[in-house]
């Protein structure tokens, strides 16, 4: 090493530690539908996943879109790209209680989506409607014991990743506090939250 070359080197290594930047933000990465996206919230910033961003110092990658089913989680999830400290947040099943997707089906395609989350995933079950809610569908689909059914579903999936955190969001949230018989109001925002 020539003296020129030795001599810059020992003047970075003189410099203040304190020249280190800070990280950036970790991101919470959502994936989910309508509720997910903030559907019944007014306005939409009180949706519980930006709730949540905000309660955890985090910038919210909100990829929910209204109406999708758990294939179309699946292939959000396998087309994003992870970053250290990235945490994943899936509220799931209810448009695939709602629609009546078959509980194998279902339970494959939620298998797949969490092994292909390379973050620590906090997993949300299926939330309830109220009676008028599920009638007011087509297909007959919805009820209260088909939440219960994907709600096992859900937990012995998630029971078989260790990364993922599953998170009651069923018994925390009343169906009561919905804005349009479907989609929380902003206090069933805060209650999922």
């Amino acid at each position: 090493m020539n003296r020129r070359t030795f001599l810059q080197v020992s003047a970075l290594l003189a410099l203040p530690r304190r020249l280190d930047l800070p990280p950036p933000a970790a991101r919470l990465v959502a994936f989910g539908d309508s509720n997910t996206w903030g559907n019944g919230a007014t306005p939409r910033s009180q949706c519980y996943v930006m709730q949540l961003a905000a309660r955890l110092g985090r910038t919210l990658d909100n990829r929910a879109v209204s109406g999708t089913f758990v294939p179309q989680h699946v292939a959000a999830i396998q087309a994003t790209t992870f970053a250290a400290g990235d945490l994943v947040v899936w509220l799931t099943g209810y448009n695939d209680m709602r629609g009546g997707t078959p509980l194998d089906e279902y339970a494959a395609q939620l298998d797949a989506g969490l092994a292909a989350c390379a973050a620590p995933v906090w997993l949300g079950n299926c939330l309830r409607m109220v009676a008028e809610g599920y009638t007011d569908m087509p297909g007959g689909f919805g009820s209260d014991a088909r939440v219960a059914a994907m709600n096992v579903i859900i937990a012995e999936v998630a029971a078989r990743h260790s990364h993922v955190r599953l998170v009651d969001c069923c018994a925390a949230y009343d169906p009561e506090n919905n804005a349009d018989l479907v989609h929380p109001n902003n206090a069933g925002h805060s209650q999922i939250a």
